[in-house]
């Protein structure tokens, strides 16, 4: 079976069952142990890959990225400590999450991992389902903290479709609402990436303000792509969310210009302004990103 990930090291027989799963690097020199957790992880599902040396180890980790590394701090070149170092000092592994596994107890060994931005410490002798779980935890935290726009802080529209689903049995059937902010490039243009930025960053604040108001909790906002918005309501709020976050972007509007360029611009085209189309489901709820926008734009599908 081939698979999914470039496979080198500790060669097993043991399929990954997922396609796509999360790739673990394991750096132990302990080939017995080393090998049982290989052998273990792929039966969870994940893709295992272990080295018994620091430096082939950090050499697969820089060129193949892995989602997780497990690493000893006692090895035979260099110790865990470098090891993770070296990781931290690079632009494409300097977040890619560390578990220190080590023999070491003192409180000092545990700070100066810590130090290097390792996100766990397990001593040995320890509990391999206590590492399945927190394995298991952070890379979920890994995967949310990705899933966040870094300007808006929303998380991506596939994310919210799901949560969406989940909570339709409590909210009722959901409305899409997606926003544009047209403009924006032009902007951007004109003025930089720093103050386009900010704007992102209001609308993305009008829209999280004026879905909590009108839904509470039951309402979710999300990023699709720069400057293209998601929110998924209640279908009862649709009419007043729309009319509320036009009224309060209108509002704001003149403060992402200058006066000067108030004056010139006031009728222009490239002028920031916001389209809002809804797509409201009347079979099954949306699956896909894709679905949705088919069902907002259904003139762009045609």
């Amino acid at each position: 079976m081939e698979r999914p990930w470039p496979f080198y090291g500790i060669m097993l027989e043991t399929p990954v069952t997922a396609k796509g799963s999360a790739k673990l690097l394991i750096i132990e020199d302990d080939i017995e142990l080393a090998e049982m957790l290989c052998m273990y992880f792929e039966r969870q599902g994940y893709a295992a890959v272990s080295y018994a040396w620091g430096e082939q180890g950090l050499k697969f980790a820089i060129k193949h990225l892995p989602d997780l590394v497990i690493l000893d701090v006692h090895l035979p070149d260099m110790d865990g400590f470098e090891v993770c170092r070296q990781l931290r000092k690079r632009h494409n592994t300097q977040n890619i999450p560390v578990i220190f596994l080590t023999e070491r107890r003192e409180r000092e060994s545990r700070m100066h991992g810590l130090g290097l931005g390792v996100v766990d410490y397990l001593t040995k002798p320890f509990d391999i389902e206590e590492l399945r779980l927190r394995v298991r935890n952070i890379l979920q935290r890994a995967r949310e903290a990705q899933a966040e726009h870094p300007i808006s802080g929303f998380l991506d529209a596939n994310t919210i479709l799901g949560l969406a689903r989940e909570s339709e049995a409590d909210a009722g059937p959901y409305a899409a609402i997606v926003v544009e902010l047209q403009g924006y490039w032009s902007y951007r243009e004109l003025y930089g990436f720093v103050a386009a930025d900010e704007v992102l960053r209001i609308v993305s604040e009008t829209l999280r303000n004026t879905v909590q108001e009108r839904c509470h909790q039951q309402g979710f906002c999300g990023h699709i792509a720069d400057p293209l918005f998601l929110l998924l309501v209640p279908q009862h709020a649709v009419k007043g969310i729309q009319d509320r976050i036009v009224s309060r972007f209108h509002g704001r509007l003149e403060y992402f210009y200058s006066a000067s360029d108030r004056r010139e611009n006031a009728s222009t085209q490239d002028r920031l302004n916001l389209s809002i189309a809804i797509a409201i489901p009347t079979v099954q709820p949306i699956d896909s990103v894709d679905d949705l926008l088919r069902l907002a734009y259904p003139n762009l599908a045609a």
